[in-house]
């Protein structure tokens, strides 16, 4: 099953892919042409990239589909530029693909149909192509969303993740004092968590990070990003990636979904590390 995601690691699809992989702990990086060129110039350190001996684009899409197993191409509409060459590549040497159109269906069933492709091909590496950002606005955000449903559907089937989260008391929403610092959050979950469940976070894989962030990630964005007394640690997690927040706009608007479902991801990472020091070796049956 799934192991690895790569990309070309161009801006839209290719990043999306990429940092969902990072997300979830899953394996990722990819070909890239030399000096990790994108359209908005250098690629970051933080994508773990293989980098070509030419500059040329073509021939790392053609490396990418020959280094997976199947290729996924996320694109709207009728296929052109890049994801047209990665389709025409992948069917002259014989390689899976799967071409979604996003704007054509929702995201479940873009994400169940993903699902069964890797599945029915038996995938480990699956390398992800679609347009660059500017080209479609849109596909960075539309990509993100397909993979990571898909992402947690492996996860549902695997029956491997961890069991559903308990809480020693109902009032899971009862957030009523501001936090200082997401550390502060963590203690809190913490401490509201039974033994039972602090005891499987703290022996969960780390690869398995996908079923913890689903049990948790509507609790902690309800409780600590859009709660009144809670904004300024998601406002200040804004400020660390280099953006700001508009008070005019909700929260939950679609540019800052995405960021506020890392944001929670960022705080379930934080909380497995932090459990793991004191509930690894305990055993609660």
């Amino acid at each position: 099953m799934l192991q690895k995601i790569i990309s070309g690691g161009q801006t839209g699809a290719d990043q999306a892919a990429l940092d969902s992989a990072i997300k979830f702990n899953i394996s990722h990086g990819g070909w890239i042409p030399k000096g990790r060129k994108t359209e908005h110039g250098v690629l970051p350190e933080k994508y773990k990239m293989n980098e070509m001996g030419t500059s040329d684009y073509p021939a790392r899409t053609r490396q990418n589909i020959i280094d997976s197993d199947a290729t996924l191409i996320i694109a709207s509409a009728e296929l052109s530029g890049g994801s047209r060459l990665t389709k025409k590549i992948a069917m002259e040497i014989e390689k899976p693909y799967c071409h979604i159109d996003f704007v054509s269906m929702d995201d479940f069933e873009a994400a169940l149909i993903v699902h069964s492709f890797i599945v029915d091909n038996n995938v480990g590496v699956l390398n992800v192509a679609g347009p660059r950002l500017s080209s479609d606005p849109g596909i960075y955000f539309g990509t993100r969303n397909i993979i990571e449903a898909m992402i947690y559907m492996i996860e549902l089937a695997s029956d491997k993740g961890i069991n559903k989260v308990e809480f020693t008391t109902s009032d899971r929403m009862g957030v009523l004092v501001p936090f200082k610092n997401r550390t502060d959050v963590v203690e809190f979950i913490a401490s509201r968590l039974t033994l039972k469940t602090k005891s499987e976070i703290a022996a969960l894989a780390s690869s398995k990070i996908a079923s913890l962030y689903y049990e948790l990630s509507d609790y902690i964005m309800e409780s600590f990003v859009s709660k009144k007394k809670n904004t300024d640690l998601f406002r200040e997690y804004l400020k660390e990636l280099g953006k700001s927040f508009d008070d005019k706009k909700d929260f939950f608007e679609p540019e800052l979904l995405i960021e506020a479902g890392d944001f929670a991801m960022t705080i379930v990472k934080e909380l497995k590390k932090f459990l793991e020091k004191d509930h690894l070796l305990r055993v609660v049956k």
